[in-house]
């Protein structure tokens, strides 16, 4: 943050006076979100176990205004479609999937 603020000072919210937005940042994110639809194109769409996690990641993240909310939802459908459907999923994806599920359950 206080590199961020030597080049940018940030613009304080209308809504909400506590948050500040720093415009300079706008276009590395463009960027990344660039280089992220190029793997796009290697999702199998056919296959639900692969194309309904990726799908909410791809929503949530704009929607939600968080990596971490997008890739909660897609850690999580991934590892529920995974235990339903019976297919091998990595004991991390499901030690993830547990974290995010905590972690909201603590935000409520």
């Amino acid at each position: 943050l206080p590199l961020i603020e030597m080049v940018g000072s940030g613009v304080e919210s209308q809504t909400d006076p506590k948050m500040r937005y720093y415009p300079v940042i706008a276009p590395v994110l463009i960027l990344v979100g660039v280089l992220m639809m190029g793997a796009v194109r290697r999702i199998d769409w056919e296959e639900p176990c692969s194309a309904i996690p990726a799908f909410l990641t791809l929503i949530v993240i704009p929607m939600s205004l968080s990596i971490t909310d997008g890739i909660a939802w897609g850690m999580i459908s991934y590892s529920v479609l995974a235990l339903v459907s019976r297919r091998p999923a990595p004991w991390l994806v499901h030690g993830f999937a547990v974290g995010f599920v905590m972690r909201y359950a603590f935000l409520m």
